[in-house]
């Protein structure tokens, strides 16, 4: 490892941590090995300075040449900067060490005027080559005691800092290097597998689809199909000219999804099933008059609608009606679900409310529960089978809680939605049912949901819960029997459902202050990993990205 890891190891080995003792003594010793190099550099440098600064004699005839070569081609040209006639020599600190030589003509060649350092007479006696024009007794021996040291002190550097910030060994070697696509994740990491942006109008939408291996996105502008592989658009389909997709069903049942659409100022109004392989639309319809859709819903092979006045079951596949249900006098449905066999409505009825099952296949009522409501309510449909309903009335003193119901529409346990525990808000953040226990996230304080909690239907009670430093921001059923809880980080935890136990924790792996979920979003888990649905603009955070 190289850069500021590698030199914060040196900086530890140095300060005495472990193996801190061999460390200091290689300083120390190539510390001294520098101070010696220098001063024997130093002064064969000085010895070599005097004896090149001695008058040399230039024989008559060498003078004469390159008088006459002076004569024939002019001065040499100067460099910016630089006296090209002038040669430094390494000495003395402030000792000009320069020298005027000629240059012979050499036939067939041009003459070049140069400068060149005339050797210093060799004491008598003395053996071996001068060396090259210019060199110096004692120079070269300085130079290659230095060059030695140099060496010896890159090797400590190398050794103290060249496998990862730690002393090398005999056999050890550098991992080679990978790209962000293909290196495996850490144990406990997910790979981004990939990343949706916004579009260019940052339209909202009003939620998604699961696919077995993918989802369907719903944004006003219309309907896009990714798959988990790629995330390439699988298909696409718009929104009819001037209309935006203002509802849709919660889920699709035998390939088929429910969607609204509405003009500018105008109800929504106009319903459309898609398949949800294809993204073909296979049929339209109009709720009649200025109706606003209520409420969509898929059971089997029936779609339900439920407009002001009437609840229509229709054929999912052609659009045929088989059944209606009349609302009742000044009442409006505010909340539906369904599956195959049950279809459930939370209706308001002036100042009162009431949960109303049908049989999904006929429009039969099975059954109705008054509520013990006054005033304005908000409502959701939990779960169809077992029946769990969130209830909230706008007076703070009313009913606002997630009521369950047996078979025969008997109440059972309730969870209030502000109570000890905190706040839950299942029309803003998903609830997940799964046999006879509810999962909801819980904002303690303020609107942060750091806690996550089961309940028991039967009763109500708590369970177990379990807090987390990072918010919650979604909630799913996982195919293997746990719970999925998606943190604001990125982070998937799975937790056992009958214990709470921490099973399997994912986090994406990002680099820090890389925003991926934003308000509200949705969780998704599909062949290969999870995907996320962000219902909401935020700032840099992507529409839709895949955990593998």
């Amino acid at each position: 490892m190289r850069g500021p890891t590698a030199a914060g190891s040196a900086a530890v080995s140095l300060s005495g941590g472990p193996g801190g003792g061999p460390t200091v003594l290689w300083w120390l010793l190539t510390g001294v090995l520098v101070l010696v190099a220098g001063a024997v550099g130093y002064g064969l440098g000085r010895r070599g300075g005097r004896a090149a600064a001695r008058p040399v004699a230039v024989p008559p005839a060498v003078a004469r040449a390159g008088a006459a070569l002076d004569k024939r081609t002019g001065p040499a040209p100067k460099a910016a900067g630089r006296d090209p006639g002038r040669a430094r020599a390494w000495g003395p600190v402030g000792q000009d060490m320069t020298v005027r030589a000629a240059a012979l003509d050499v036939p067939d060649r041009r003459p070049a005027k140069v400068s060149v350092v005339a050797p210093a007479p060799r004491p008598a006696g003395s053996s071996g080559s001068s060396g090259p024009a210019g060199s110096r007794p004692g120079r070269g021996r300085g130079a290659l005691v230095v060059v030695v040291c140099l060496a010896v002190l890159g090797a400590g550097v190398w050794w103290l800092t060249g496998s990862d910030g730690e002393e090398a060994r005999p056999g050890a070697s550098a991992a080679p290097g990978a790209s962000a696509s293909t290196e495996p994740p850490e144990p406990g990491k997910a790979l981004i597998g990939w990343r949706v942006p916004w579009p260019g109008g940052r339209e909202e939408g009003p939620g998604a689809w699961a696919l077995p291996d993918g989802v369907v996105d719903a944004r006003a502008d219309g309907l896009t199909a990714y798959g988990m592989k790629d995330g390439k658009p699988r298909w696409r389909l718009p929104a009819p000219v001037r209309q935006a997709v203002c509802r849709m069903s919660p889920g699709v049942s035998q390939r088929v999804g429910l969607v609204a659409y509405g003009r500018h100022n105008k109800p929504c109004a106009t319903v459309a099933a898609v398949h949800t392989e294809t993204g073909r639309e296979l049929w339209r319809r109009s709720v009649g008059g200025d109706e606003e859709v209520g409420g969509l819903a898929v059971g089997g092979p029936v779609a339900v609608v439920a407009g002001e006045t009437v609840v229509r079951g229709r054929s999912a596949e052609s659009g045929a009606e088989r059944w209606a249900r009349p609302n009742g006098r000044g009442c409006a449905v505010r909340a539906i679900g369904a599956d195959p066999a049950r279809t459930l409505l939370v209706e308001q009825c002036e100042a009162g409310g009431r949960v109303v099952a049908l049989d999904t296949a006929t429009g039969r009522e099975s059954w109705r529960r008054a509520l013990d409501v006054e005033s304005t309510l908000d409502a959701a449909v939990v779960s169809t089978t077992p029946a769990v309903v969130a209830v909230r009335e706008t007076d703070t003193r009313g009913t606002r809680a997630l009521l369950a119901f047996d078979g025969a529409g008997r109440p059972l346990g309730s969870v209030p939605l502000f109570g000890p525990d905190g706040e839950i808000d299942p029309v803003g953040d998903p609830v997940v049912v799964r046999g006879d226990r509810l999962y909801a996230m819980v904002r303690d304080s303020g609107s942060i949901s750091s806690v996550v909690a089961a309940y028991a239907l039967k009763d109500g009670r708590r369970l177990w819960q379990h807090r987390e430093v990072d918010r919650f921001e979604a909630v799913a059923a996982e195919p293997d029997g746990t719970v999925g809880f998606l943190t604001g980080s990125g982070q998937v935890v799975r937790f056992d459902a009958a214990t709470g136990a921490v099973r399997g924790r994912v986090a994406a792996g990002v680099e820090p202050g890389t925003w991926l979920v934003s308000i509200s979003p949705l969780l998704f888990p599909v062949a290969g990993g999870h995907i996320v649905v962000n219902r909401y603009a935020g700032t840099s955070e992507p529409a839709v990205f895949a955990l593998r």
